[in-house]
């Protein structure tokens, strides 16, 4: 599990912005990153790589989260940083 939160929250195209300049709305959408992994994965951490609506709302359970994401995704996928798991 260490190493999915340490992909969520230090990814390269994740902005990391100065305290004068962070905005939490803004930090909420981009200041993590979804990560499609292979449905192994998914399916024994419960969608963890569908991390940015756990960012929005802490409240949303693990069985929401891709109904949650595909929401942002629609309304606000601009702002989101994605990236795809590969082994090598």
């Amino acid at each position: 599990m260490s190493t999915f939160t340490m992909v969520h929250h230090t990814a390269p195209q994740i902005p990391f912005k100065s305290s004068d300049e962070w905005n939490a709305a803004p930090a909420q959408l981009n200041g993590t990153i979804h990560c499609d992994y292979p449905c192994w994965i998914e399916i024994l951490c419960h969608d963890i790589n569908v991390h940015i609506p756990h960012h929005v709302s802490a409240r949303i359970p693990h069985y929401n989260l891709r109904v949650a994401h595909k929401s942002l995704q629609e309304n606000w996928g601009k702002y989101m940083n994605k990236a795809t798991w590969n082994c090598v």
